[in-house]
């Protein structure tokens, strides 16, 4: 389980960051390459799209032993 402390954790403290800043969020869904649907949450959507690219990036992710 630690190591999903750290999305965890990450998760929250994104959550926090763009519920303080929801503009900031919406600007940053607008790069995506589709709209995002009106009834999201653009601040939660935002962190937790940050989190995953950040999971997907990791070596464990792209190599294969």
């Amino acid at each position: 389980m630690a190591d999903l402390q750290t999305p965890q954790a990450g998760l929250a403290n994104l959550l926090v960051r763009y519920q303080a800043a929801p503009d900031d969020a919406v600007l940053l869904l607008k790069e995506g390459a589709r709209e995002v649907p009106a009834d999201l949450n653009p601040p939660e959507l935002a962190a937790r799209m940050l989190v995953a690219s950040t999971v997907l990036n990791f070596d464990q992710t792209l190599v294969r032993d």
